[in-house]
């Protein structure tokens, strides 16, 4: 008996074609994840504006790290407003995980700060290949390497307090769904 196989794409006449960024994501994701971006970089700017120390970007950081943590891994709550497929929960993780808690916290200005500190140490007319090489070069070195790692720290303490709040509601949960006995 003759198997009987599938074209390939090649052979269908198809092309292979790259997903775009829209085959991921539909208008009201782009939207949920840009107007939380909004959000997010307006708190930050107000957090640099009330805590005016060189710290302020570490707490930014490391609070977004945390939060990031805590919402990414909590479970999906349903509402009325959702749609069945769960598109409402999806567009409420990408407006504070992505969107938010992005805007919040920033690559940018994490290499900024402290890169801008080391220039200011120095005069204006400092070359930046000069300024990478000897004492800053190690400052910024520990700086970065540290602060990823506080950051990938509090986002794992972030996940462990989502985690332990997800438990407290189910056992919650199955106490309320048990029958009681008289």
């Amino acid at each position: 008996m003759a198997e009987s196989r599938q074209p390939s794409i090649e052979q269908s006449g198809f092309q292979k074609t790259k997903p775009s960024l829209f085959d991921f994501m539909t208008r009201s994701a782009v939207f949920s994840v840009m107007l939380g971006g909004f959000f997010g970089s307006i708190s930050r700017a107000a957090v640099f504006l009330i805590i005016q120390t060189a710290g302020a970007d570490i707490i930014v950081n490391l609070l977004g790290s945390f939060f990031i943590g805590f919402f990414m891994f909590l479970p999906p709550i349903r509402d009325e407003k959702e749609n069945k497929n769960g598109a409402g929960l999806l567009n409420k993780k990408q407006f504070i995980g992505t969107g938010f808690l992005g805007g919040f916290t920033t690559f940018s200005y994490f290499i900024f700060g402290p890169f801008s500190s080391i220039l200011s140490a120095e005069t204006d007319s400092v070359e930046i290949a000069a300024v990478l090489t000897g004492q800053f070069a190690v400052q910024f070195l520990i700086y970065t390497i540290a602060i990823t790692a506080l950051g990938i720290i509090a986002a794992a303490i972030g996940k462990y307090f989502a985690e332990r709040l997800t438990q407290r509601k189910q056992k919650q949960k199955q106490k309320n769904s048990r029958p009681e006995m008289n």
